[in-house]
């Protein structure tokens, strides 16, 4: 299918945007029913995310709380394909940059969904990714603002750490 034979918009098909009418009648069942405490696993996107699962053109949503949700959605790396930039690894196999150990380890997320909340758990009130920014990746209404925070595990503290202390560099 010509993904942008559509009236000149692309059409994603790996997503809910290549499949509207099947999100808004999924979400109207929900929503119509009064179907809380959903949860929606999505894969083979090549990336990795969470978000509130909103009908954002048909019901009132507050980010900051996530009143008006319904549920939540995770979506999660292809399990049978290569992932996305297949043969990256191989060809930076030999990279510098990991020829040394450093004791910096960037922590994984964690993303928690209280039993009948219909939302992602607000750490203080705020928006799930502090304040409405994420260290990487992307955010709906929201900027990418990369500080780079990690632990490290010869002391045990978390700071932010400057990319030049967790690379070989070349003069």
């Amino acid at each position: 299918m010509n993904n942008s034979a559509v009236y000149s918009n692309w059409l994603n098909a790996d997503q809910w945007d290549g499949y509207t009418a099947n999100r808004n009648r999924t979400l109207h069942h929900l929503y119509s029913n009064n179907i809380r405490n959903t949860a929606f696993l999505a894969g083979d996107l090549h990336a990795n995310w969470v978000s509130d699962l909103v009908w954002l053109e048909e019901t009132p949503y507050d980010q900051t709380t996530g009143a008006g949700a319904v549920g939540v959605e995770f979506a999660g790396t292809a399990v049978s394909s290569s992932g996305y930039g297949a043969g990256r690894s191989i060809a930076n196999s030999s990279s510098p940059s990991v020829a040394s150990r450093n004791p910096f380890d960037v922590s994984p997320a964690n993303f928690t969904v209280k039993a009948g909340a219909n939302h992602l758990q607000r750490s203080n009130g705020t928006v799930v990714a502090t304040d409405g920014h994420v260290e990487s990746g992307a955010l709906q209404r929201g900027p990418t603002m990369p500080t780079n925070t990690t632990l490290n595990t010869a002391t045990g503290e978390w700071d932010v750490t400057g990319f030049e202390k967790m690379f070989v560099t070349y003069a």
